[in-house]
């Protein structure tokens, strides 16, 4: 395994592709597969394309701007948890600050022409162990905490499955038969890189021999572990770094290892290395299975929210504007103008490390004033932002039209429970919660007016009213 990183990296990873070559040859150390001393990047060699869904907890690392998930992709990884993933330290050390640089993606097969349905997902905060050493690849282990979770199931190449670690007291795995997957380079001397999936099965050795004159000659240390055959022939390599190393304990696949670095790619005699998780299950265990579930109720701030009227019938842009009103309205007035409303939550209660699983906003009604426009306008839409929506935390007229984090976040129907009215955000657009200040909320109706030249509106209590009818956001998490 050589020191050459990947060359399947998108524009936002090239720097950081540098960043290795430019450490190897200043250091002279191992490679990683990607980054340890003289060795090289893993690759499946000698293996062949897996099964789609056979291996539904690889997951793929990509740069955070990557269109291209073939092009993107530098890394795998192994989901844990719906909101945890580990990978190698060398994958991430050099971003670990900046977490938006690195995405995941799960229940995916081939990167070049995925199936519909894969999950693409932000990475909230990376975790590399605090004793790992670059210059000898000890401890090359990390956690990468994600902005949502993975949701879990499926059939076929979007399949997605949460592995278990195998137990601390496993033992050495001398002799076990270990399979090994990711979508790193095909070939021992060459460049071939699948847009598949591929697996290759390997034999786990012992650290002795593999510390040996003849194999890595003392540079294998007790948190490694080796498989390969003396013969060469089948390994990981280049683009495989991070991933996955299983075995079938009882019949059950754990996680034991992590593509982490090596000599060359199926080399005799130099047999892929990777990290030792039995090892280490108590440090990822001590993240991942520590979460303590939490709910926190915001409700809208009366001095920031309330309704905006449009300005004239097509102008989409506001007139006039009430944020001391206790209630707010929604649908169009009797010279067809639309109306819309902001909520604003100062969710910066949350802790910093809040892990968000569940988002529900809901608004309580009030009364109607000419049609309901539920029976004309449609569904209730609510355009979510992270922070305010013109710059200014205070309602305004610029609002109305402002641009949003994700229009038709949330999507309100005729239903309610109580006088309830709710509906709950979809896991990918939690980004939007803002855990250091304002998130607000705009909603109005599907169809800006129906041209009736009648009142058609409905009226919902505002944040001015008594606590117990304010609108809601119910923002569910965890602490790790």
């Amino acid at each position: 395994m050589k020191n050459t990183p990947p060359f399947r990296f998108s524009s936002v990873l090239f720097s950081l592709a540098l960043i290795f070559v430019l450490f190897a040859s200043l250091t002279g150390g191992a490679s990683a597969q990607g980054l340890p001393p003289p060795p090289e990047d893993p690759r499946i060699v000698g293996g062949v394309p897996a099964d789609p869904g056979e291996w539904p907890w690889q997951v793929a690392l990509v740069g955070g701007n990557a269109t291209n998930l073939y092009n993107g992709q530098f890394c795998g990884g192994s989901l844990v948890s719906p909101q945890w993933v580990v990978t190698a330290a060398h994958c991430v050390n050099d971003i670990k600050n900046n977490p938006s640089q690195v995405d995941i993606v799960a229940g995916i097969y081939n990167l070049q022409n995925p199936a519909p349905g894969y999950q693409r997902r932000d990475v909230a905060q990376i975790i590399v162990h605090p004793q790992y050493n670059p210059s000898t690849s000890d401890k090359d282990i990390a956690l990468l905490r994600l902005f949502s979770p993975v949701t879990l199931g499926g059939s076929g190449a979007t399949k997605t499955q949460a592995i278990p670690l195998v137990p601390s007291s496993i033992g050495a795995l001398v002799g076990i038969d270990s399979w090994v997957t990711g979508w790193g380079n095909t070939s021992g001397s060459g460049q071939q890189y699948p847009t598949q999936l591929y697996e290759v099965s390997v034999p786990i050795i012992s650290n002795a021999i593999c510390n040996n004159a003849s194999h890595y000659n003392g540079e294998i240390t007790a948190n490694m572990l080796c498989a390969g055959f003396d013969a060469g022939g089948k390994d990981s390599c280049q683009g495989d770094s991070g991933g996955p190393l299983v075995i079938d304990n009882g019949g059950q696949w754990q996680l034991a290892g992590v593509v982490s670095w090596g000599y060359g790619c199926a080399e005799p005699y130099l047999p892929g290395v990777y990290t030792r998780v039995s090892n280490f299950t108590t440090w990822v265990n001590s993240y991942v299975q520590t979460a303590t579930p939490e709910t926190t109720i915001f409700r809208s701030n009366g001095s920031d929210d309330g309704w905006i009227r449009e300005s004239s019938e097509t102008s989409s842009t506001g007139g006039a504007l009430n944020s001391i009103q206790t209630v707010f309205v929604l649908g169009d007035s009797a010279a067809d103008q639309q109306y819309r409303t902001i909520l604003s939550f100062n969710t910066a209660g949350l802790p910093d490390t809040a892990v968000i699983t569940s988002v529900t906003l809901k608004i309580k009604y009030m009364g109607v004033a000419g049609t309901n426009p539920f029976n004309t306008h449609g569904n209730i839409i609510g355009d979510i932002r992270s922070g305010p929506f013109n710059g200014l935390r205070t309602l305004e007229n610029a609002d109305f039209a402002a641009a949003s984090g994700r229009n038709g976040a949330f999507v309100i129907l005729n239903k309610s429970v109580g006088g309830w009215y709710s509906d709950s955000l979809s896991a990918s657009d939690f980004i939007h919660i803002n855990l250091l200040g304002l998130t607000q909320i705009r909603l109005r109706f599907k169809t800006g007016d129906n041209d009736d030249l009648g009142k058609d509106i409905l009226k919902f209590y505002s944040g001015n009213a008594s606590p117990s009818l304010r609108p809601q956001l119910i923002v569910k998490y965890t602490v790790p």
